[in-house]
């Protein structure tokens, strides 16, 4: 099984910094008309879906690094956008 909605968590940090936090967003990423969650997460592009089975978002595969040293917890992030669907 995928991890779930525990990933989103407090325990995980997402309350800890606006770095993060502030990035989480809403967009249809696969093309299948339902949205899936985005943020910017500790290092990496974070992405997730809905499964409405389980009542809880299953991370995705990600290959997408956005190390901090490089820059990526500095603005421009996802929330600067405010649709970032206009950007997928």
């Amino acid at each position: 099984m995928a991890e779930t909605t525990s990933f989103w968590s407090d325990v995980q940090g997402w309350n800890q910094s606006p770095q993060y936090y502030s990035t989480i967003q809403a967009a249809d990423i696969d093309g299948d008309r339902r949205d899936e969650l985005v943020a910017h997460g500790n290092g990496w592009l974070v992405a997730a879906k809905w499964d409405a089975n389980t009542q809880n978002w299953d991370l995705l595969p990600s290959e997408v690094p956005c190390p901090d040293a490089e820059g990526w917890n500095q603005p421009p992030v996802l929330s600067d956008y405010p649709d970032s669907r206009s950007g997928w």
